[in-house]
């Protein structure tokens, strides 16, 4: 959620708690419809995998899908929540394709399920990279040609050659919404 931090500072603990509630209930029932997994919810975040848990042969198309509709839906339920009166923050979505590690991790006593690896990492700076392109969701071309592949037909805009921050080299950037 775009903003969250200095949202927070203002709300109630219990009026926090609400809104991640009504956040992951809209958004969690798209992910796992679309055949995603989530790995953990990071305070306002969701770090969702497709194609680890369940492999699949679509996965990238899967995750574009998936986030086309949040996208979608979220936008609605902004619209909802300040038609009411009620807190809306923005959202942002980084979206990567690549080799992972998943598993648990942790010790004896306290296991966490996780993903690791370049993707996961690359996903989480496309996210931040949302702000500086100001768009609500980002991907690489080279996963938008591999959910293209696997069936993903929404025409997605480009914006060449951007420096993403912590990485080196250029990326051609497919925007989302």
């Amino acid at each position: 959620m775009r903003g969250f931090s200095n949202l927070s500072r203002s709300m109630t603990p219990t009026a926090m708690i609400e809104l991640l509630a009504a956040y992951h209930a809209l958004v969690v029932p798209i992910i796992r419809a679309h055949g995603g997994s989530v790995d953990k919810f990071l305070g306002d975040g969701i770090l969702t995998s497709f194609g680890a848990v369940e492999p699949s042969t679509t996965y990238a198309r899967d995750a574009l899908e998936s986030a086309v509709v949040i996208a979608q839906a979220t936008q609605e339920w902004r619209a909802h929540r300040l038609d009411l009166g009620m807190t809306a923050p923005d959202i942002g979505m980084g979206l990567a394709s690549g080799r992972i590690l998943f598993g648990a991790i942790g010790i004896e006593d306290r296991l966490e399920y996780t993903v690791l690896g370049d993707a996961v990492n690359l996903a989480a700076k496309l996210e931040k990279q949302t702000k500086a392109e100001q768009v609500r969701g980002l991907t690489t071309a080279e996963t938008y040609v591999l959910a293209y592949e696997q069936g993903f037909k929404h025409p997605l805009d480009v914006r060449p050659a951007r420096r993403i921050a912590g990485i080196d080299g250029e990326f051609d950037l497919m925007v989302i919404a």
